[in-house]
């Protein structure tokens, strides 16, 4: 059991890590676009 563990966490960190890292970038950048949005909309009601 141990080592079926081992082998799957293997591909992960030489197959997935690369794809992993590349979509949590995208996920980053789309909060951060959807955080400027709601300041944006915060900054409009005061007015």
């Amino acid at each position: 059991k141990e080592e079926k563990e081992e082998k799957e966490s293997g591909l992960k960190n030489s197959d997935g890590r690369r794809w992993d890292s590349e979509e949590e970038e995208e996920e980053e950048e789309e909060e951060e676009e959807e955080e400027e949005e709601e300041e944006e909309e915060e900054e409009e009601e005061r007015k």
